[in-house]
């Protein structure tokens, strides 16, 4: 079985160790089934983000679900669709999430066809094995990636602040005022997200470093991503579920709008 460890960066105290972490408190509330509405905006315009997850306990699934929808049309036709899916689990003492699956589906502006790529994780090789289906010759058919060198805790993307959260990273960094926290991004819209995004990387694997950077005056907890020599913000509230995203050199915002 694969082997995971949680690499905590400190400010001169130990900020979350191996023995410190409860799983249980860690993830209750960020593994609940929940909806949440966000309007998205960047270059090429405004979106509605429908993001939706559930803990299917009898399988020991967490699951994202998030869609994608030109701002002013029904959820009937997607631009993008993602669903991600991970094992809860433990390393020792803390709570930590197994990326398992991830299914992708986007239609380019200037394509009606589908372009799919599937990402599964093969615990016996120690792969990545993905499957893309598309209309372009370079993104169809198989190919696996092996794992990085040493261990670690890895992310797929679209489920970042849950996987983070659950090891308790987000609670203790918040109550200390301080903290940085290292692990591997998978980026489960990959190959497309280089055709996405500018300056991206042609991997499906990035190291990254979340850190703590203190709380706005609506009382929502800010973290840095630094990944794939990109810097993501992130905005959670007091429960530790997302509230904004900002990808300023992308031009990309994400803002939930049900609140």
């Amino acid at each position: 079985m694969m082997k995971y460890r949680i690499i905590i960066i400190i400010y001169g105290l130990l900020l979350v160790s191996c023995s410190s972490l409860n799983p249980k408190s860690s993830s209750g509330t960020i593994l609940k089934k929940s909806k949440k509405v966000f309007l998205l905006t960047d270059s090429s315009g405004e979106f509605k983000v429908v993001r939706e997850t559930v803990h299917k306990k009898a399988k020991n699934e967490f699951i994202v679900r998030k869609s994608i929808y030109p701002k002013d049309k029904k959820e009937s036709s997607p631009v993008e669709r993602c669903i991600t899916i991970s094992t809860p689990g433990r390393l020792k003492k803390i709570a930590v999430l197994r990326p398992k699956i991830s299914q992708y589906y986007v239609w380019f502006e200037d394509s009606k066809e589908k372009y799919f790529t599937q990402l599964k994780i093969n615990l016996k090789k120690k792969n990545l094995d993905i499957i893309m289906k598309s209309p372009e010759k370079q993104w169809n058919g198989s190919r696996s990636v092996p794992f990085p060198s040493g261990t670690g805790v890895y992310c797929f993307f679209s489920q970042l602040i849950e996987c983070v959260g659950v090891t308790g990273f987000i609670k203790k960094a918040s109550r200390k005022n301080t903290g940085k926290m290292n692990f591997y991004v998978i980026w489960d819209s990959y190959p497309y997200v280089q055709e996405q995004f500018l300056n991206m990387p042609d991997s499906v694997f990035s190291t990254a470093v979340l850190e703590y950077d203190g709380m706005n005056k609506n009382g929502e907890r800010r973290f840095t991503l630094k990944v794939a020599g990109q810097s993501i913000f992130y905005f959670v509230n007091n429960n530790g579920q997302l509230v904004k995203k900002f990808w300023a050199s992308q031009g990309l915002s994400m803002v939930r709008s049900d609140l």
